[in-house]
C-alpha cells in the first residue's frame, strides 16, 4: 500500500485525487503502467477480498487518509499472516503538510487492541538526534514500525 515510485509488491496499490482514468496517468505516481500489477484505490475501502494476501506492508501512507483508523480496519482486513505499518512518529515532522494524523505507540496499541488484535509489535524503529547528529543533545522518536500478526508468528 503506498507504493509510489517504489512498487516492491506482486500487487502495488496506490492513490492519487488527479488521477486520469483514461491514460493511468498520476501526477504522483509517474506512468503506472510500468508499475506491476498496479491498482489505483481508496485505502479506506479496498477492492480485494478479506486475507487476500500474506503480507501487507504500508510505508509511510498511514497518517494521509481522513479516516485513519478505517484505513488501518482495512489493512488488517485483508491480510493472511502478517501486516507491517511504519508511520512518522508524532514529533518527526515540523510541517505536516498533507498528513492528517499524528501518531504514538500507545495510539497503536490501543487501536489494535479496540480491533480486537493481540499479536503485534510496536516499537520505534528510527531516531533522530538534535540538534544535530554529531552533537545529540536529546533523541527523539522518528519513525513507527507496527507488525500484526495472524497464527503462528516466524522468529
Amino acid at each position: 500500500m503506498g507504493c509510489g515510485f517504489r512498487p516492491l509488491g506482486d500487487v502495488n496499490v496506490d492513490v492519487s485525487k488527479d488521477a486520469d482514468a483514461k491514460t493511468r496517468q498520476t501526477s504522483w505516481i509517474g506512468n503506472v503502467k510500468a508499475i506491476p500489477n498496479f491498482v489505483l484505490a481508496d485505502g479506506c475501502h479496498l477492492p480485494f477480498r478479506n486475507e487476500t494476501f500474506e503480507v501487507v506492508f504500508a510505508d509511510n501512507i498511514m497518517e494521509y487518509p481522513e479516516n485513519y483508523f478505517l484505513f488501518l480496519k482495512e489493512l488488517l482486513r485483508v491480510f493472511k499472516r502478517e501486516v507491517c505499518i511504519t508511520v512518522p512518529h508524532r514529533l518527526k515532522c515540523k510541517d505536516w503538510g498533507l498528513r492528517k494524523q499524528h501518531f504514538t505507540v500507545t495510539w497503536f496499541r490501543n487501536a489494535l487492541l479496540k480491533l480486537g488484535f493481540v499479536n503485534f509489535d510496536i516499537y520505534v524503529s528510527r531516531f533522530s538526534s538534535y540538534p544535530h547528529a554529531y552533537i545529540p543533545l536529546v533523541t527523539l522518536p522518528r519513525e513507527i514500525t507496527v507488525k500484526v500478526f495472524k497464527g503462528k508468528r516466524k522468529n
